[in-house]
């Protein structure tokens, strides 16, 4: 019949990966062919190991384990021993780094047989039983420590493990820990997987920075009933034990000498008992030897988490026992769950018909449903009233430990709630404070667009900081000021002091004044909906009025370099011209190439009209004539949106400025990338852009943020100006040559110089 084994192992990852790495392989056969080959396993822990060589140690697992498996045993030598050789010949490798630490076992388990191989200190003990007790014995205590130090496993040792016997590999680190004789102890009182376990939850309490690996292998001592009476009664573990150095076979490419006499010695003298003194002071050696020869040993970078390829596992029979206990409370509970999510189901669909019937009254029904509520009241009372004593108290002590219970864990609930409220309120806290250092970090290098990014980002978590106290509101209004500070080193902001040159409603409350422009020295004030327009001289601060008899509805103006006139598109797409000696306003003859032509702003460059139609998506080219302008034709090679330009500008190239502050630049008909670096607060529905072909600046008026930014032609913000007397300014005009801009305001008129 199929030889059955107990195999559990136990695996802890420890805090520093670069000093410790453990592989743990377990194969279990699962096809006829793999059976006659039995158990594959592998151990092994890497110190101070390379990603490189962890990962060359667990692919020479997988060969080992795939080479064993498909290798057919010869006469004088058997599958395992075969892939060794091959592995030998191929994992030099392996070894190549001198720096790092190797301590690996191998083996196979065959019916009763085991083969195993190993470099460096691990460890394997045999638990076995002795006239009635439970002896051990250290494998490799006595083994020579020396190996060839070109090959990875000198050689192969092999015994038998029988009936009632533990075997148990693991890594060094383990046995710092967990002595042979605390394991002892340990299987005399548990089985072979709470023992794993309870070494697994016990390593992974130490929180060592050193991994744990290990492997129990374990033969049921029940299975001796299961043999048949005429079977010839197998040797014991020990004497098989004792004689794997007498049967180690050494081969030209991976044995070294064997080492007579080592496990017979070792169990002779293992069999003394101990002073509890004496091994605390062995493993407190132990330990300190293990660190020194690792902290000998350079250390590498970050190691990947543990790789640990594991085949599937078959259950176990001394599981089953309890997996049918398991079963049988599982079944016995959801029964339990169904029956009472049933009466709750029940109870809830009675008490919504008495509702129903309590709130309707239908047919007449509600007296019965308050009767009948009383009544199951008063049977209550009379049920607890009938109780003895004892089980009053005990009623009664079941309902205060279950409002204790409910409310404990109302309580929990809430208080983990708040936990995690304040963990991400003092982590935004911290996010901000560090992007504010970090913005300090650039402004010291004066890398603006940086700092201003961090700043941003820092605005941004302070807008979603909570102020439900006092004292967050406090916290959240110190951060704005700390981030305001920083923020005006960036923004370059500078308040000017404006000279208001007029005021239009001092003696008409009523006027609207929308536009202004520039011409000859002279400001030329006018409103959509007014009839005249008004002429203020700067200097005298007087305002002349003329009457709009022959055009009115002026929307747009621009004025051309040479000064002699200025150009306006009316609400009807007529054009008008202001004349300088006559300071009337007449009007011109345009015309267009399509129909429902919808012009938005205009401009004036080189003596042509260049205007946006806001209905096509094209800006059309006008060739001045001597009674206006001509016909006009396509300028951009492609339409775009511009349902939305407010106000254009030229230098040769094309600005057109939209309402949500986005700026499109066009040269020779395409459009062209333009960003606006550095500038904080970004624009908000701006009013206002001018340049022209003799300046390096793009001017913009934005009424929000009652300023005027400056920008140089790439995008980046350069300075911005505002003034404590503005309100909503809604106009401006650049005179770069005076270091003068004037700004409409409130149907008031100002001036400031920069």
């Amino acid at each position: 019949m199929k030889e059955v084994l107990e195999i559990n192992e136990f695996f802890i990852e420890g805090t520093n990966q670069k000093k410790s790495h453990v592989l743990l392989h377990i194969t279990e056969p699962g096809t006829p062919e793999e059976l006659s080959k039995g158990y594959f396993f592998a151990l092994a822990e890497i110190n101070n190991g390379t990603l490189e060589q962890i990962e060359y140690l667990q692919q020479m697992i997988d060969d080992l384990e795939s080479g064993y498996y498909e290798t057919n045993d010869e006469p004088e030598k058997n599958s395992f021993e075969i892939t060794l050789e091959y592995i030998n010949r191929r994992g030099h490798h392996i070894l190549e780094n001198k720096e790092a630490l190797i301590n690996c076992i191998i083996g196979v388990i065959r019916k009763k047989e085991v083969y195993f191989a190993y470099h460096g200190k691990p460890n394997a003990s045999i638990f076995y039983q002795e006239q009635g007790e439970l002896q051990t014995m250290d494998i490799l205590s006595d083994q020579n420590d020396e190996e060839k130090n070109n090959q990875l496993f000198s050689s192969i040792l092999q015994g038998n493990i029988n009936e009632g016997d533990y075997l148990f590999v693991n890594t060094p680190h383990v046995n710092d820990y967990f002595t042979n004789d605390r394991i002892k102890k340990l299987l005399s009182i548990k089985n072979n997987r709470q023992v794993a376990t309870h070494l697994e939850k016990t390593l992974q309490d130490i929180n060592s920075e050193y991994s744990f690996g290990g492997i129990f292998i374990h033969i049921p001592s029940y299975l001796k009933i299961l043999r048949p009476s005429n079977q010839k009664k197998e040797a014991g573990s020990i004497a098989s034990l004792n004689q794997m150095i007498d049967r180690e076979r050494n081969t030209d490419e991976i044995m070294s000498p064997p080492i007579l006499g080592a496990l017979k010695k070792n169990l002779n003298n293992y069999k003394e008992k101990k002073k509890e003194e004496e091994q605390t002071k062995n493993l407190l050696r132990l330990q300190e030897k293990r660190r020194q020869e690792i902290n000998k040993i350079k250390k590498h970078g970050n190691i990947e988490t543990n790789i640990r390829p594991h085949s599937n596992r078959k259950k176990q029979p001394a599981l089953d026992g309890i997996l049918i206990n398991l079963g049988k409370a599982l079944v016995t509970g959801t029964l339990w769950i169904i029956n009472f999510l049933k009466l709750i189901l029940i109870t809830f669909f009675r008490i919504l018909i008495g509702l129903f019937f309590f709130i309707t009254n239908k047919d007449k029904r509600r007296q019965e449903v308050i009767k009948s509520v009383k009544n199951n009241f008063k049977n209550q009372k009379e049920k607890i009233n009938c109780l003895s004593l004892f089980s009053k108290i005990i009623f009664f002590i079941f309902i205060i430990l279950a409002i204790t219970f409910v409310s404990s864990l109302t309580y929990f609930k809430i208080k983990k709630v708040n936990e995690s409220k304040r963990i991400a309120y003092s982590n935004q806290i911290q996010a901000i404070k560090d992007k504010q250092m970090a913005a300090e970090a650039n402004l010291i290098y004066n890398n603006n667009d940086s700092a201003l990014t961090m700043l941003s980002e820092a605005r941004d978590i302070l807008n979603q900081l909570p102020s439900d106290s006092p004292e967050q509101m406090e916290e959240k209004t110190k951060l704005q000021e700390q981030l305001e500070e920083n923020l005006n080193k960036i923004r370059k902001m500078e308040t000017k002091n404006s000279e208001l040159l007029a005021n239009f409603t001092t003696n008409n409350d009523s006027l609207k004044i929308q536009k202004i422009a520039y011409l000859n020295n002279e400001i030329i004030a006018y409103g959509q909906d007014e009839n005249n327009i008004y002429i203020l001289n700067p200097i005298t601060k007087t305002i002349e009025t003329k009457n709009l008899s022959a055009i009115k509805n002026l929307k747009f103006d621009s004025t051309p370099k040479e000064n002699d006139q200025i150009i306006f598109i009316t609400d009807n797409n007529e054009l008008a011209v202001y004349d300088l000696n006559s300071k009337l306003i007449n009007k011109k003859e345009i015309s267009y190439p399509i129909n429902n032509i919808q012009y938005g702003p205009i401009f004036i460059y080189n003596r042509k009209l260049y205007g946006v139609d806001r209905h096509s998506g094209q800006i059309y080219r006008h060739n001045s004539t001597q009674t206006g302008f001509d016909q006009g034709v396509t300028w951009l090679k492609n339409t775009e949106d511009l349902s939305n330009v407010i106000s254009m500008a030229i230098d040769g190239d094309i600005f057109v400025l939209k309402n949500n502050g986005e700026i499109n630049k066009f040269t020779k008909g395409e459009k062209n990338n333009f960003i606006i670096t550095g500038l904080d607060p970004i624009l908000n529905n701006p009013k206002e852009i001018w340049t022209y072909n003799d300046t390096d600046k793009i001017y913009i008026l934005e009424p929000i943020n009652k300023r005027v930014v400056i920008l140089n032609k790439e995008g980046k913000m350069l300075q911005q100006f505002t003034a404590t007397e503005w309100q909503n300014p809604t106009d401006m005009v650049v005179r770069e040559n005076e270091k003068a801009i004037y700004i409409l305001d409130n149907n008031k008129i100002y001036r400031f110089y920069y």
